[in-house]
């Protein structure tokens, strides 16, 4: 929380790790913060599984590289 008004000042910028689970193996919670009827609360999600993976473990552009320069040396 970022107060430019002093210790008693209402946070002007709050900042919450929104991510569960991040990259999926991290393990961590994600949380929002909520604020109803001048209350602030705070609502934590658990992490959960990947949704998919590649083979391997591999990342995206490792992945896709091969096919992406074949095609580029076929229109070159």
């Amino acid at each position: 929380m970022h107060r430019w008004g002093g210790d008693k000042a209402f946070p002007v910028c709050i900042t919450v790790f929104s991510a569960p689970n991040y990259c999926g193996n991290h393990g961590n919670k994600g949380a929002v913060v909520m604020l109803e009827d001048g209350k602030m609360g705070i609502k934590q999600y658990r992490d959960v599984d990947t949704p998919y993976s590649l083979p391997g473990g591999i990342d995206l552009f490792a992945w896709s590289m091969p096919y992406l320069i074949s095609k580029v040396q076929e229109i070159i």
